[in-house]
This record gives structure tokens, sequence and C-alpha cells, in this order.
């Protein structure tokens, strides 16, 4: 609460600013608009300008036609789509990050590329399969995922695709033409082991595996840069922690961007500084 001034302060006051010379006055009155001035723009910006545009946060994805305008969904329905019309044509990409319907964090990433179909990662524990495959199901058309990108072997980011006895694996959900995942791991639990069963039966079924080493090496029918759609390519990065162990997981990330034109977006899983240190090395090679 403002403390009130009294009527004392007040004529004191007043008594000082009739003695002070013209200029001065001048002067105080300047001072005064300008503590006004400033005063209103930061009542403004951090409270006004502020509120209108977290009320306006979510009504448009940034990306061409509006597509797949998202909202927040009451946990087993997170992401449902609201708004746009859903569609992506020939040269256009729309990126959605999942919240994935529990109290975990975890990673998921759904890329619409032209008529591709990208998932990144399926975390955060096995009962977000649900949620994951509603939401993509609001996109794919045709049960199909032309590349799903598996970036390392925690289980907040593979715990979708090994499922349980109580939930599908991702890989039993859709159809998956290629799968592109960490070269190296120090992971033995049954979630890891879960997955690889789960990715081998997908390529039994005909997906194709590779892991992202291979890729940045176009070792066989492996590439390091896949063409999607007009402009738009999936491109993978080298890593040093392909080819060397770490005592972190997070360092055995597939990196990778999706270029788009003049735009290019960067995914690097859960890189650690040491993994990132390691990409300076090479860009000061590079340069």
């Amino acid at each position: 609460m403002a403390k009130k001034i009294s009527k004392t302060k007040v004529k004191k006051a007043k008594k000082l600013y009739k003695s002070l010379s013209t200029p001065l006055k001048v002067i105080v009155v300047l001072v005064i608009i300008a503590v006004l001035v400033t005063a209103g723009l930061y009542y403004y910006f951090n409270y006004i300008k502020k509120d209108n545009l977290s009320n306006n946060v979510g009504n448009n994805t940034g990306v061409s036609n509006n597509v797949g305008e998202v909202t927040g969904g009451n946990g087993d329905n997170v992401g449902e789509v609201t708004g746009g019309n859903g569609v992506v044509t020939n040269g256009e990409i729309a990126i959605h990050f999942l919240e994935l319907g529990n109290k975990y964090s975890g990673d998921c990433i759904y890329i619409k590329a032209g008529e591709n179909d990208i998932l990144v990662d399926g975390g955060s524990r096995t009962n977000s399969e649900t949620t994951i495959k509603n939401y993509v199901n609001n996109y794919v058309e045709d049960n199909t995922l032309e590349y799903v990108i598996v970036t390392h072997a925690d289980r907040d980011h593979i715990a979708c695709y090994a499922g349980d006895g109580s939930h599908n694996s991702l890989f039993d959900d859709f159809v998956v033409e290629n799968i592109i995942d960490f070269p190296k791991t120090n992971k033995t639990s049954q979630t890891y082991t879960r997955y690889v069963e789960k990715r081998d039966a997908e390529v039994s079924q005909g997906a194709k595996h590779f892991t992202a080493l291979e890729c940045y090496n176009n070792e066989g029918d492996a590439k390091r840069v896949y063409d999607l759609d007009n402009g738009i390519t999936l491109e993978i990065l080298y890593n040093y922690y392909y080819e060397n162990s770490s005592s972190s997981e997070n360092n055995y990330s597939v990196c990778f961007m999706i270029n788009h034109e003049e735009n290019h977006y960067l995914f690097t899983g859960d890189l650690e500084k040491e993994g990132e240190k390691s990409w300076l090395k090479i860009i000061r090679f590079l340069m």
C-alpha cells in the first residue's frame, strides 16, 4: 500500500518549489514528467503487453497456413488439435513438441515435412504411448512414419518404443520405413532390451535401420542427407561420441538438422557440455 503524504510535507514542497528560479522550476517539471512517462512505459510493457502476449500464446504455430494450431488437452489427450486445417503442403514443414500425458519429463517431437512424417524419440514412460499415438494420428493419414529417430537410450526417450505388457510399442502402432538411432550406449536395462527387440522386429517387417554414424559416413544404403521434399532435407550431423565412450548417456545423442530453404533447425537430443565442446573443435578445424 502506498504511504500517505502528510499535508505539512506538501506545503513544504510547494514552498521550496516557489523559491526556485524559473530555469530550475522547468528542470523539476521535466524530471517529474520523465519519471511519470518511465513509470507508465514500465507498467505497459511488464503488465498490460505481457498479459496480452500470454493470452495469445499458442494461437499460431508460426508455420505456413497456420498449420496445426494446438491447445493443451487434459493429460491423457494432450495436444488436441483445435485450429488450422492441419495440412502441410509440398515445401512446408511443421514441428510439434509434445507433452506426454504424465508428470514425468521426456522427449517426443513430431515433424511434418511435406508428405514425410518424422517421429523423434518416444518418452517419457510407457503409458505415454497412447498420448503420442493419438496426437500423431491427427496428422498421419496412412499409418506410416517415413522416419523414426531415436537420439539415445535413456528411458525418457525410448520407453514408448520399448513398450511393456500394458502398453504397445510405437513400433506396433505404426509402419516405420527408416529407423536412425545411436551408435553407442552404456545401457543394459530391460527398457533398452525391449527397445532393441521391438526395433529389430520392425526391421524384420521391412524397416531399414541405420546408426547415425553409418548415416554420417554414407555406409551402404545409409545417407548423411535425406531429401524429404521441395527444399527440405534431413541432415545427420557428426558427434564425437558416436565413436568414443562417455560416462553420460546423453553424449551419445543423435544430432541432426532439418534444413528448410534458408532456415535450419538443430536437434541434439540431450547432448552435454562435453559433446558441445567436441563440436566447437570440429568447427574451428573446418574454419
